[in-house]
């Protein structure tokens, strides 16, 4: 009985040394890779950091150039508005300087058209006509009186 219990201790022993070494290699596995772990973490958190930064400074730019761009369009939009009433009123200059053209050109005509009527005209020779021409102006022809020529 006594050898039994000494086998039986023997084999607890052995049992429980196996068992401690298995635990210490399983301990051993577990901190490295509890320190792997850790040290992925870290360079995570380091990496979210980094990006928050970069995110940060991303919606400051943004923001920035929100106002700049905001700043440019109102400028823009007051320099059209400037451009548009310069235009207007050169717009409304030049409508009434052609209303006036207009009517210097409608009186131009009439007067033309009078002088049509009222004056004198040269024959297809270029001759005023003799009737119409007393004495010795009869062989002045339209462009001999221009000139202030005589044909004699």
């Amino acid at each position: 009985l006594l050898q039994i219990a000494r086998l039986h201790k023997s084999i607890v022993t052995s049992q429980n040394s196996t068992i401690e070494q298995q635990i210490a290699a399983l301990r051993t596995e577990f901190e490295s890779k509890i320190k792997t772990l850790e040290k992925t973490n870290s360079d995570q958190q380091d990496e979210i950091s980094y990006l928050k930064q970069e995110l940060n400074r991303t919606e400051h730019r943004l923001r920035d150039l929100s106002k700049d761009t905001e700043y440019s369009l109102e400028r823009l939009n007051q320099r059209i508005g400037s451009v548009n009433s310069t235009l207007s009123d050169k717009s409304t200059g030049l409508e009434a300087a052609v209303v006036k053209v207009n009517q210097d050109l409608n009186s131009v005509k009439s007067e033309v058209d009078l002088l049509k009527k009222e004056s004198v005209r040269a024959g297809a020779d270029g001759k005023i006509d003799r009737a119409v021409l007393p004495g010795s102006y009869a062989d002045f022809t339209l462009e001999d009186i221009a000139w202030g020529e005589s044909p004699l």
